[in-house]
């Protein structure tokens, strides 16, 4: 089959199979070419907002001015523990001994407990309160951090847009 131009459209597409695909190509190029800024935007909180977690889980944080055990809600589990190595899946929650341990740990000690709570979190979360109502502390101090960072004060406010 030979390809051939001639005035009104291409040979072997009928006229309007080929103004429809071009109407297509015009419409759409133009809205993916405006979307992508967005996406790529999209993510850059999120890197953002997960620094913030770091730092804190990193370099601690302080709850009525006692030095706090920090827990990170996520939405594949919970990190704890020094600098938040110590990580728990979701479905291993309930039933982990290390979790279950450090909580007995807070409550013996009485230290406080800070929940942060990711923008993905709130399922971890909603167990974790369960479990440390169970074996953690009598109060738990939260911070949902939002995507914008809009809660953050302070020195770590620098991490956020």
């Amino acid at each position: 089959m030979r390809t051939e131009l001639r005035e009104g459209g291409l040979a072997g597409l009928a006229d309007p199979q080929a103004d429809l695909f071009f109407t297509l190509v015009a419409v759409m190029l133009p809205a993916i070419l405006l979307l992508l800024p967005a996406a790529r935007t999209a993510q850059q909180p999120e890197r953002q907002m997960a620094a913030v977690a770091d730092v804190v889980l990193t370099a601690g944080a302080t709850v009525r001015g006692e030095s706090a055990a920090v827990f990170l809600a996520q939405q594949d589990g919970v990190a704890f523990g020094p600098a938040g190595r110590d990580r728990v899946g979701l479905d291993a929650m309930l039933d982990d001994a290390n979790l279950r341990a450090a909580l007995e740990s807070i409550r013996a000690a009485g230290t406080p407990l800070l929940l942060l709570i990711a923008p993905d979190g709130q399922e971890t979360a909603f167990l974790f309160e369960g479990l440390a109502a169970a074996h953690g502390p009598r109060s738990i101090a939260q911070v949902r951090l939002d995507r914008g960072c809009a809660g953050v004060h302070g020195p770590l406010a620098e991490l956020c847009p």
